[in-house]
């Protein structure tokens, strides 16, 4: 959609003007971070019930045979532009790591030295990815070109196939006992129902919330959470009848992921546009913490069996938070890129991938780079001075409201717009 802004993106780049508009003053100092050289705009799908459009650096396909890098303490794997969906498959120890700008999957053998096996090209503006371990496929939702790509998983991975499906698809679960995958369509306001049997559509629209975004599959009581990014909400779907069993259930603003916790029985909500984490509890269909602070615009989680742990991407201030599920308390706050997405738990290694929009790359959390450490808790910063806290605070408001209008414009676009 031509001259709209990104959710995301709105808010963080106004306060960025303000914060450029103070740096002069004697006391501010040079603000940190690379300078951005040879962007180019392009569209973004529906995300979250808005559509816009992001500056990005171009880069050609991933070449096999790429490895990681010490780039930072955590290892660093070099994928294609703009990465953000990803999916391990702990039966063949293999990434699926899905490339946004360059509309191409990366697979990347962790049981190789993370080595890139395979770069493998899907529909446009690709998002989400999904694995069904029983048939051994990968789903990837693309949400320029409303389908989804199957990938043939294992030591030869290949594209297979294609499936229609709804408008702006963006995230996926699939349910394994009664071999269904569910789809979000973000700019339809729907799930699609895929039977992973045939790899055809078998409920064309299950009406959902505004903007679904995140999706998650319950095992022990056999429910869908969708998050419905374009609100402050979650719908509940029974996967044996494909029916909503709960149109809405409280949670923070712009839910963007869920994920469930099988040692607890409870699913973890990210909620983008209020920065916290609400804890749900998967018997009660209840809220059962409303919200754990995080990072800015959490927009990916992971369930790490090994230790209860779940992982929190905080996009904008690009840090993992880390959550003990015995306790539902921060535990960690690891920093990890420039604008980390997603997140994925590998089993049989006990890993954890991050998405790094910023830097086209998978970052490894818990294997140290050659000569550096495994990444630890983030120490706190040092307080600054109440004058330029003042002066940000009150450049923070102004922005707010400038964005506040542009995202109202931006929040129903056409349903004949680009994606």
């Amino acid at each position: 959609m031509t001259g709209s802004i990104d959710r995301r993106q709105a808010i963080p780049l106004l306060v960025g003007v303000a914060l450029l508009a103070i740096s002069p003053l004697p006391w501010a100092g040079a603000l940190p971070g690379p300078a951005l050289t040879s962007l180019a705009p392009y569209p973004l799908p529906l995300h979250n019930g808005v559509a816009g459009s992001r500056p990005v650096a171009p880069s050609a396909l991933t070449p096999s045979g790429a490895t990681a890098a010490a780039t930072d303490a955590n290892l660093s794997v070099p994928v294609g532009s703009e990465p953000v969906g990803i999916v391990a498959d702990p039966s063949d120890g293999q990434v699926y790591v899905v490339n946004y700008g360059s509309g191409n999957v990366t697979v990347i053998s962790d049981a190789t030295e993370h080595v890139v096996v395979a770069s493998l090209p899907v529909g446009t503006f690709p998002w989400g990815a999904a694995l069904d371990a029983t048939h051994d496929v990968v789903y990837v939702a693309n949400g320029g070109s409303n389908d989804l790509t199957m990938l043939r998983a294992g030591s030869s991975p290949a594209v297979i196939g294609s499936v229609p499906v709804g408008t702006s698809p963006v995230a996926l679960a699939v349910d394994p006992v009664h071999g269904q995958l569910f789809v979000t369509n973000g700019g339809s306001d729907n799930l699609t129902v895929v039977a992973t049997t045939t790899g055809k559509v078998s409920v064309p629209s299950i009406p959902v919330g505004l903007g679904p975004d995140g999706i998650a599959y319950d095992p022990l009581n056999g429910y869908l959470y969708v998050a419905n990014g374009g609100g402050r909400n979650l719908t509940v779907v029974n996967s044996a009848t494909d029916k909503v069993v709960l149109p809405s259930l409280k949670v923070g603003a712009n839910p963007s992921a869920v994920v469930f916790d099988p040692a607890n029985g409870q699913l973890y909500v990210a909620n983008s546009g209020s920065n916290d984490v609400t804890v749900v509890n998967g018997t009660s269909n209840t809220v059962a913490v409303a919200a754990i602070p995080v990072g800015l615009a959490p927009e990916g989680l992971a369930f790490d069996s090994a230790n209860g742990n779940v992982y929190v991407a905080d996009t904008n201030s690009g840090n993992v938070t880390v959550i003990d599920g015995a306790t539902n308390q921060v535990v960690a706050e690891l920093s990890v890129g420039q604008a980390p997405f997603q997140v994925a738990f590998d089993s049989a290694n006990g890993l954890v991938y991050v998405t790094d929009e910023g830097s086209d790359a998978v970052k490894v959390l818990g294997v140290a780079a050659p000569g550096g450490q495994t990444q630890g808790p983030k120490a706190a910063p040092p307080p600054l001075p109440w004058l330029p806290l003042f002066l940000v605070g009150a450049g923070a408001v102004a922005a707010a409201v400038v964005a506040r209008g542009l995202l109202r414009r931006t929040a129903h676009p056409p349903p004949s717009s680009p994606p």
